[in-house]
């Protein structure tokens, strides 16, 4: 129970004040694999030539397979 709680203490966190690579990071965590919220909001954050946004465009379009 406290895991769920805290793991969603810093998903709410990494979405309102996350920075760029504070949400690439979260997004590396085996849990975040379907949190299609957070790898939205990474995506408006990030550069559009981030290496590491076109991996997370790539995640994207395999979630929504």
């Amino acid at each position: 129970m406290l895991r769920r709680a805290l793991e969603a203490e810093m998903r709410e966190t990494m979405l309102a004040d996350g920075s760029a690579e504070d949400l690439w990071r979260y997004l590396q965590l085996p849990e975040t694999t379907g949190d299609l919220q957070a790898l939205y909001t990474a995506l408006k954050l990030l550069p559009t030539d981030s290496p590491q946004r076109a991996a997370l465009v790539a995640r994207a379009g395999h979630a929504r397979l």
